[in-house]
């Protein structure tokens, strides 16, 4: 059976340290992953098979099972020695003893307490962040958040995707991903994080956007007042 995350790390662990965070966009192609060595990091799904990130993040039950199923990624998947972490959405839900699970809250919120669980979004990158705001981090830098398909090359992911995704209905979930962190904006404004967007040519206009130098050369952030994240409530308008 899974454990609970706060087992594995807890509350603020990272509070104001850099961090960042590796979606699976193709402007990571050819990206080198030993940049990232030394740093704190949260990897989301596949991305352990090219670096080994501090915390792994999956929400999709589905991909535990493709772990397990696949012997190339299963053999990866067992040497892999960072914190391994799932969405728990329910009591049917059952995972093994190396994995963490957090809880899944219904409630929009940016919730600083990992035992009550995180508002996962629509997608593994929007739960990572969470996390990443949970555990303090500040500033939070995105990497392989492109929110587009490469269609000359007819890449959906750097790495080799997922059966059945097409260029077409990869484009169209995208969308709805970056949709999803644009509507979110005013949760976002409510904390002093600051959080960067590393892909210059995403999709995601939410975020600042600044190269990987330009965020490995920022100086850790200490907001006025250390307000951080105590508030989980929407503003009113």
């Amino acid at each position: 059976m899974s454990q609970p995350i706060t087992n594995a790390i807890r509350n603020g662990a990272w509070k104001n340290q850099k961090c960042f965070i590796v979606g699976g966009g193709p402007s990571l192609v050819g990206f080198d992953f030993s940049l990232l060595d030394g740093k704190h990091t949260i990897g989301i799904n596949k991305s352990f098979l090219y670096h080994h990130s501090e915390i792994l993040y999956c929400m999709d039950p589905k991909f535990y099972r493709l772990v397990h199923k696949d012997s190339k990624l299963k053999e990866e998947w067992n040497q892999f020695r960072g914190i391994k972490i799932f969405l728990k959405s329910g009591k049917k839900q059952t995972f093994d003893s190396s994995v963490y699970h957090v809880n899944h809250i219904r409630e929009k919120c940016i919730c600083p307490d990992l035992c009550k669980g995180i508002y996962p979004g629509t997608n593994s990158g929007f739960g990572a962040l969470m996390i990443a705001l949970a555990l303090g981090a500040n500033p939070i830098g995105l990497l392989g958040f492109s929110m587009r398909v490469d269609k000359k090359k007819s890449r959906t992911h750097f790495h080799s995707g997922y059966k059945g995704q097409t260029i077409k209905s990869m484009q169209r979930k995208l969308d709805g991903f970056a949709k999803s962190f644009e509507e979110f904006v005013p949760y976002f404004n409510l904390c002093e994080t600051v959080i960067y967007n590393l892909s210059e040519d995403s999709k995601l206009t939410c975020f600042p956007k600044i190269t990987i130098n330009e965020f490995i050369r920022i100086d850790p952030i200490y907001p006025l007042g250390a307000k951080g994240i105590d508030t989980a409530t929407p503003p009113k308008f």
